[in-house]
């Protein structure tokens, strides 16, 4: 099992929204980005890797 590509949130609603709202915080202020509402998608944060992504792309200025 790759942990890079495991899905993070398996935990139910209630428990992983308060620990998604603290990740997006930290990756706003460690990284300096700004991340938009339309821009919470599970594509972006399901996994290490497509948080990785989602991060690089902002920084070079692309649209995630």
């Amino acid at each position: 099992n790759d942990t890079a590509t495991t899905e993070i949130y398996t935990l139910s609603l209630h428990d992983a929204l308060p620990i998604f709202i603290e990740l997006i915080a930290f990756v706003e202020t460690r990284f300096g980005i700004q991340v938009e509402d339309s821009e919470l998608l599970p594509d972006n944060f399901d996994t290490i890797s497509s948080l990785t992504r989602f991060i690089e792309k902002k920084l070079n200025g692309c649209t995630p």
